[in-house]
């Protein structure tokens, strides 16, 4: 890997070179050890049924549903995976 030989060859250069293939080593480890972590989740494929919901939403009044405003057709997915991407970085690759 480009990372692993800049690491080696690192002592022959500036002190602010072996600082930055440090940086890079330890972050490839990080970026290694979260791959484990999460590869079960991203390789399977996740289906979410929600019956419940379904029978719930079709039992409200149409007054009620713009009341309680759970369509999940309404979710935007763009969004959701933003703001989830956002506590990935913030509360787990700390």
């Amino acid at each position: 890997m480009p990372v692993e030989i800049y690491l080696r060859l690192s002592p022959l250069m500036s002190k602010q070179h072996q600082k930055n293939a440090q940086k890079m080593s330890k972050a490839l480890s990080r970026a290694e050890e979260i791959t484990k972590i999460f590869e079960f989740f991203v390789k399977e494929e996740w289906i979410y049924e929600c019956r419940n919901f379904k029978k719930l939403w079709d039992f409200l009044t149409a007054e009620e549903r713009k009341e309680y405003l759970i369509d999940i057709a309404e979710i935007d997915i763009r969004k959701f995976v933003q703001i989830n991407n956002y506590g990935i970085q913030k509360y787990i690759l700390k």
